[in-house]
């Protein structure tokens, strides 16, 4: 199976905190942040070498983002944010896009 990975979707409470955490456990680098109002978050985007990860903060409450962080019960769970190429490939198998790896 061939692709590439865009990038990597992740939950998170607080986003300073945790932009923090990927520079000095991994060594991330910050590559963008900002406030996506139609979606009610803060977007940051880090850089893990080859992999980019999302970072996604909720801006209020009951959003999308906030409901899937007290359904988590504060837990994060990644998914991931594929190419067009990727994305056919996993669709012909049954995944659907923004699919939650658990």
């Amino acid at each position: 199976m061939s692709g590439t990975v865009d990038h990597i979707g992740m939950a998170v409470k607080d986003i300073e905190k945790s932009i923090s955490f990927f520079k000095e456990v991994f060594g991330a680098e910050l590559l963008r942040k900002n406030v996506v109002g139609e979606q009610n978050l803060i977007s940051g985007v880090i850089s893990l070498g080859s992999i980019n990860v999302e970072l996604m903060q909720s801006t209020k409450d009951n959003s999308v983002i906030d409901k899937f962080i007290k359904k988590k019960g504060g837990r994060s769970s990644p998914h991931i944010y594929s190419g067009r190429r990727l994305r056919s490939i996993f669709g012909k198998v049954g995944f659907k896009e923004h699919q939650n790896f658990e």
